[in-house]
């Protein structure tokens, strides 16, 4: 009975939330100047009422949908000390934008203290890249950023996205997977999100949580043999960043000559898996990064030592 009554108070509010929001949307959609408006009031709305949180949010949805109808989609935020163009139709980027939320500010933090202007920063699972685009910042024109990232729709999004922060002339997509070796490999998706793509859904941090299906089939390198060839590059890398969806452990497995005194690695793994192992083998010390007791989480390994080269 009091799920009834509760149902029939809340529904017309609801009804109510979902017509002021379309409404809002497109008046903000119509009339770009009133944008900053929307934000500081959202914001002020989402720290003191339900109510208005929740109006403000789909007010955002709505807007949302409209800015990829029209590809306005890139606004800029500041991430430390760096102002960098995000797309705010994407989860990440609507929390920087929308929210003013740090993105990933731990991980951020560390990647720029390990990091020095000429240095080459190694983006393993690179997704949208917005911690390319970070780092692309830091290093400078002098410097270079590696960005692996398989999925296909995923690369045209880091590319318009490198484009968008006029940082092409650092960062270098490659479009492959990086395991223990060089091989052929079904690459997996989920229909819930594209950041659960993987090469190994078995070890998933998500498995069971989310349903995966091949999508197609990708190259794949490991660190060691694409740096080979690169010596120029091998011999200034500093930071290297891994978020592979469980995948990780065949990431470090392929990566021994490149896990050098003075390389720093943040990695996305679980204590006591083969990748945390394997690191704290060869004389890296492992730090927490994300708050909380959480298994699977944001590592930052250092090995003392001078840098390589």
């Amino acid at each position: 009975m009091r799920n009834r009554v509760r149902e029939l108070v809340y529904s017309p509010l609801r009804a109510v939330r979902a017509t002021l929001a379309r409404i809002t949307a497109a008046v903000v959609e119509r009339n770009p100047a009133l944008e900053p408006w929307f934000v500081r009031t959202g914001r002020a709305l989402a720290r003191r009422s339900r109510f208005g949180g929740g109006l403000y949010w789909f007010a955002q949805d709505s807007l949302m949908k409209r800015l990829r109808r029209t590809g306005h989609r890139y606004r800029s935020v500041t991430i430390r000390d760096f102002v960098v163009d995000v797309d705010v139709t994407d989860a990440s980027g609507r929390l920087s934008y929308f929210y003013s939320n740090p993105y990933r500010k731990a991980v951020v933090d560390a990647m720029i203290t390990a990091l020095r202007p000429g240095d080459v920063f190694l983006d393993v699972g690179a997704h949208l890249g917005y911690f390319s685009i970070i780092a692309a910042r830091v290093v400078g024109p002098s410097g270079r950023v590696i960005a692996f990232e398989p999925h296909e729709r995923l690369q045209s999004e880091l590319r318009a996205l490198i484009t968008r922060n006029q940082v092409e002339r650092i960062v270098e997509i490659v479009p492959f997977a990086v395991a223990e070796r060089e091989a052929d490999c079904t690459l997996y998706t989920s229909d819930g999100s594209e950041a659960h793509t993987t090469i190994d859904p078995e070890r998933s941090p998500v498995k069971g949580l989310v349903k995966f299906r091949p999508a197609t089939v990708v190259r794949v390198t490991s660190l060691d043999r694409w740096l080979e060839g690169r010596p120029a590059l091998a011999s200034r890398v500093r930071c290297i960043k891994i978020d592979v969806q469980g995948a990780e452990s065949r990431v470090v497995a392929g990566m021994g000559r490149t896990l050098l005194p003075g390389v720093t690695v943040l990695c996305d793994t679980s204590i006591g898996s083969e990748a945390d192992l394997t690191l704290e083998r060869v004389g890296y010390r492992r730090h927490r990064l994300d708050r909380g007791v959480a298994t699977y989480s944001n590592f930052l390994y250092v090995r003392p030592g001078p840098p390589p080269g």
